[in-house]
C-alpha cells in the first residue's frame, strides 16, 4: 500500500471537443458501460438498442455540459 501512496502519477484535464467524440464514445463502451454497478446490474451491455440510447444520452450530456460551462 505504501508503494502506491508513494507513486506520483500526472494528467492534464482538457475540454471535450466534437474530436473526441469517438475517443469517448469508445472510453464508455470499453470501461464505464461494463464496470458501472447500475449499468451492470441491469445487464446494459446485453441490449444493444438501449447500450446505443444510453451512449447518445451521454455524449449527448457532455456536449451539454462542455457547452453550458465554457
Amino acid at each position: 500500500m505504501n508503494d502506491i501512496k508513494n507513486n506520483k502519477v500526472s494528467f492534464n484535464i482538457v475540454p471535450i471537443t466534437d474530436n473526441d467524440k469517438q475517443i469517448m464514445r469508445n472510453s464508455l463502451r470499453q470501461y464505464f458501460f461494463r464496470d458501472e454497478p447500475l449499468c451492470a446490474s441491469l445487464g446494459l451491455i446485453k441490449e444493444k438498442e438501449s447500450l446505443i440510447q444510453f451512449e447518445n444520452f451521454c455524449t449527448d450530456l457532455i456536449k451539454y455540459e462542455s457547452w453550458h460551462w465554457s
